[in-house]
């Protein structure tokens, strides 16, 4: 009553079938589903040591026990003999699968090792990893396939009932599969249609596939499995491509951690790399501009020059036809002046007339001969600016 009180007092919300006292003081709890199960494992043996039962040690049914097992459990098939196993034990650990044995089964006639490996881990999570990324060492990978649980009942030799083993068995007497008799099978001396099963009592042997009894406990084992197993619980997806940058499972929490450490150190490296390319780029650029910019300058400065010195050509031309006009103005007035006196002499209109084409003359060559030298310093002027712009 113990028992059950504390259960319904700190479990309330689990479910149990059952609770059984056998002649040894042990207790066998029956629970209705995997979440009581799971609760009463993990939670029911603090319970009892906080109410001084601290002796108390649960165990778990050996047929549940062989499937959490199954579980941890792995094969890898093809592996060359010349790969040791603690070569795959360390390539293992360095993905951060936390691996417990590997071990390379043996060929049962020649006991010779084989090519198949059997690798097992600490937990269930770590072998579904492992199946769906498959085996790397360097360069080579391998596909890992996930062990496969045993469905079949478990028969006795000596009794030929399920669920125990003849170590276990009460009864030292052995049953006949044909005829249901206290003898061996091969003393047997029925006839097939006599043929009759211990267990259903049906016309066949006991050992048969076919027996009601048999299919019955197996689909009691496939529902165990399907209850305990953690991998057949699990949604069927399509396994990892460990070659593909972006198809690839999650790592554990310390290679995440590891990983990203390893990322920001080569981030740094690849930034200060760049940095210095792009440093000595920019330094590279900068002078062929400040090479360039120094090249326009003393081009400018060269055309500049040469547009002063037109400039001052121009001047000096101007000075010169300035002092050209001012005699001529001079040698027209005194041209006047003569003939004015001439005039005096003579007749007035006629000195005037011969006077006035002279003056006329002169002075319409000087202005085009001014016009096209400007127009000359006008061209030359354009293309030097026009060199400078382009």
């Amino acid at each position: 009553m113990q028992v059950t009180d504390l259960i319904k007092k700190h479990l309330k919300d689990i479910r149990v079938n059952d609770i059984q006292l056998s002649r040894t003081g042990m207790f066998t709890i029956y629970a209705s589903d995997v979440s009581s199960f799971n609760r009463l494992l993990n939670e029911f043996t603090a319970i009892l040591a906080t109410n001084g039962q601290t002796s108390t040690k649960l165990y778990v049914p050996r047929s549940i026990q062989r499937i959490k097992d199954t579980d941890k459990i792995a094969f890898v098939k093809q592996v060359d003999l010349e790969i040791p196993e603690d070569r795959i034990t360390v390539a293992l650990k360095d993905v951060g699968l936390d691996v417990t044995d590997v071990i390379r089964l043996k060929n049962n006639e020649r006991n010779t090792p084989t090519q198949t490996l059997k690798v097992t881990f600490t937990d269930a999570q770590n072998r579904n990893t492992f199946v769906q990324t498959g085996l790397q060492v360097d360069l080579m990978h391998f596909v890992a396939e996930a062990a496969k649980h045993n469905s079949k009942p478990v028969q006795c030799y000596m009794c030929l009932k399920c669920n125990h083993v003849a170590k276990y068995c009460k009864t030292k007497q052995k049953t006949c599969a044909r005829c249901d008799d206290n003898h061996q099978v091969d003393k047997c001396s029925g006839a097939s249609d006599t043929w009759k099963c211990c267990n259903c009592k049906g016309s066949h042997l006991a050992t048969s596939n076919e027996c009601p009894i048999y299919k019955e406990q197996e689909k009691r084992m496939l529902r165990a499995v399907q209850q305990y197993s953690t991998f057949s619980s699990q949604p069927t997806a399509t396994p990892y491509n460990i070659n593909s940058l972006v198809d690839f499972p999650m790592l554990s929490s310390n290679s995440q951690q590891g990983l990203n450490t390893s990322s920001n150190n080569l981030i740094d490296t690849l930034v200060n790399i760049l940095s210095m390319k792009m440093e000595k780029i920019i330094e590279a650029t900068t002078n062929r501009l400040i090479k360039s910019l120094h090249q326009r300058i003393s081009k400018i400065e060269k055309t500049l020059a040469a547009v002063d010195s037109m400039m001052d050509v121009a001047s000096t031309e101007t000075s010169d036809d300035s002092m050209a006009d001012s005699d001529n103005e001079i040698h027209v007035i005194n041209v006047q002046h003569n003939v004015q006196q001439h005039a005096t002499q003579k007749t007035a209109t006629s000195a005037t007339s011969n006077s006035t084409p002279q003056q006329h003359t002169t002075s319409n060559d000087i202005k085009k001969k001014h016009q096209t030298r400007r127009k000359q310093h006008r061209k030359q002027l354009k293309e030097i600016v026009h060199q400078i712009v382009h």
